[in-house]
């Protein structure tokens, strides 16, 4: 069967409390030089003023997209429920979702499809991110690391290799994913039980069930980083979800894909945490913090006895 060379891709805006940033997220999908686009923005649930000003851009710029979608909500269900109230929205082949502090690279879209229609047998594309301190200017770009050369980013790194690699790391930019919408509905989308660890799950279902990610070695989107940010306001409140969702995901649904020695670490680690917590009563300070570092060598000293 002949692959349409121009499908339509929804590219999903997820926002939370974005105001500051989403319009200039807006601008760079407008600004893609490739044309089939359908633009869902996805809230959820900001008290600021993201929702009006979204609204308003759609209204200026709405003949630019096939289609144009505000989604909102009246409950906050996290990152994982947010992307798939847009993806539940969208009609397009591919899903290109983007957070609305960060940019698209005006190209990326038509780079991206490019490679698709030269490979149809693709599934996952996804590109190296710059990032910024705060502000998408030259001189606000950091320092990072070259992605090219890692085993993961390799054309012959198998789905089965880099599953068992990204369930000891994840190097691969949320921000760059582009991912056909039927094999994101054979995975089950995003898994909500684990609200803001969406990306990492995603990408291990992915490849578990065999499907390749492809990786280009272009920059595919900007990330900002700031004082704004989901990541950074209540900044200790949010890593501690964070780390419990993560520790929650790998102990409950992928604990069986580990070696028994890695295993033995991954139950050491939620012993330490839960007797930390209690022993403490949820508190933390320096001495805690490092009392709970000089714990965790223990299993990083196991692990390495046995290799």
């Amino acid at each position: 069967m002949k692959t349409n060379p121009t499908p339509l891709v929804s590219v999903v805006v997820i926002t939370y409390y974005s105001a500051a940033y989403v319009l200039e997220t807006l601008d760079s999908i407008y600004a893609q030089t490739y044309p089939h686009i359908e633009l869902i923005i996805s809230d959820d649930a900001s008290q600021d003023q993201t929702t009006s000003l979204c609204q308003k851009w759609i209204d200026e710029h709405r003949s630019r997209f096939v289609n144009v979608r505000l989604v909102t909500t009246q409950k906050n269900t996290g990152t994982a429920g947010n992307c798939n109230r847009g993806i539940a929205q969208s009609t397009g082949e591919w899903i290109k979702i983007i957070a609305g502090d960060d940019c698209l690279e005006p190209n990326v879209i038509e780079t991206y499809i490019a490679f698709i229609n030269e490979n149809p047998n693709v599934k996952c594309v996804y590109a190296n991110v710059n990032i910024y301190d705060n502000i998408f200017q030259e001189r606000y770009l950091l320092p990072q690391k070259q992605l090219n050369n890692l085993r993961i980013n390799q054309a012959d790194c198998s789905a089965k290799e880099q599953f068992e690699l990204l369930l000891r790391s994840n190097p691969v930019w949320a921000s760059t994913i582009m991912t056909r919408k039927d094999v994101l509905l054979q995975i089950g989308l995003f898994n909500e039980k684990y609200a803001i660890f969406e990306d990492r799950p995603m990408l291990l279902e992915l490849t578990r069930n065999g499907h390749q990610i492809h990786y280009l070695d272009i920059v595919g989107a900007k990330y900002r980083r700031h004082t704004e940010s989901v990541q950074t306001v209540k900044k200790s409140v949010f890593i501690s979800r964070l780390k419990q969702n993560q520790e929650d995901f790998f102990r409950f649904e992928y604990l069986q894909y580990y070696s028994p020695s890695e295993q033995w670490a991954i139950k050491y680690r939620y012993q330490k945490n839960a007797f930390i917590k209690k022993a403490f009563n949820n508190k933390s300070n320096s001495l805690i913090r490092g009392m709970s570092h000089l714990l965790d060598l223990i299993p990083k000293i196991y692990l390495r006895s046995k290799q």
